[in-house]
């Protein structure tokens, strides 16, 4: 199986889930940041980020003052695979995802979905290649989870 196949993270399946979680799956972080109050949009009230190695990618996860992953961002390692931004659907089937609508937001160095069903995703380019995917929870979502669940992992 070729590299760009490979799943790089199951966000549909460890959103919500605790930090123990994480430092089970992919050891402990290597660099960890509080975050203050609307400091970022998936944890207004404020948390903590971390970022861990996930093989040859680096993945910034930010956790909300409970402790639970409410934003998953690959920040390194994604230009290595080469891609452009017109291969969106490929890069989020790696992070599980399966997206079926285009970008709300067709920019000429992103693509962005401002709420699909309860979650804000974005894929950033340099001019070249992808070199960054973020996908936070909204704040608030009523009774999205179960659905987007059922819709991205098909």
């Amino acid at each position: 199986m070729s590299q760009k196949r490979n799943l790089i993270v199951d966000v549909a399946m460890v959103m919500d889930s605790p930090k123990g979680d994480w430092d089970r799956a992919l050891g402990e972080p290597i660099a960890v940041e509080a975050l203050a109050i609307g400091e970022a949009t998936e944890v207004p009230d404020g948390g903590e980020s971390r970022t861990y190695r996930a093989g040859q990618y680096e993945l910034l996860i930010n956790f909300d003052k409970a402790g639970l992953a409410k934003g998953v961002q690959v920040v390194s390692g994604l230009t290595a695979d080469n891609y452009n931004l017109e291969q969106w659907a490929l890069i989020l089937r790696r992070m599980g995802v399966m997206v079926t609508k285009q970008p709300s937001h067709v920019l000429p160095m992103a693509r962005r979905w401002a709420n699909y069903l309860g979650y804000s995703i974005s894929i950033f380019s340099n001019g070249n290649q992808v070199w960054s995917v973020k996908i936070f929870k909204l704040p608030n979502p009523k009774g999205f989870l179960p659905k987007l669940k059922r819709k991205l992992l098909g």
